[in-house]
């Protein structure tokens, strides 16, 4: 009788490449109307990181709205080292005119996760 030797088969394990920019959630706080006709205060706008990488950068345009559709001003915001599962919040600058905000997720960079982009999606 002769042993029968099993060809040990290499396994590998294939990792799912994740796209960091649908896992990146932008929201904000409920921020206050300073005056009757606008005026914005006490924002902060929240990133949250849903995937296994640390991201290292990311930069939020905020733009305050005015009554009538327009940009009054834009702010940009930058969110260093978020960990993975988790989110990071910073404040934002009050302004004496607009009546909502929108944010935009601008830049995205995580050195664990191999991924640089330039990302824009809003968030209101």
């Amino acid at each position: 009788i002769t042993p029968v030797v099993k060809k040990q088969t290499e396994q590998r394990s294939v990792v799912k490449r994740e796209n960091l920019r649908e896992l990146i959630r932008l929201s904000s706080n409920d921020y206050k109307k300073a005056a009757l006709f606008g005026g914005l205060k006490n924002i902060t706008i929240t990133a949250a990181n849903n995937s296994s990488h640390l991201v290292d950068l990311a930069i939020v345009e905020v733009s305050y709205i005015q009554a009538n559709g327009k940009i009054f001003k834009t702010e940009t915001l930058y969110f260093k080292n978020i960990p993975p599962k988790s989110s990071v919040s910073v404040k934002a600058a009050n302004s004496p005119r607009g009546v909502k905000i929108e944010s935009k997720l601008t830049f995205l960079s995580s050195k664990s996760a191999q991924s640089v982009s330039d990302v824009s999606y809003s968030v209101q």
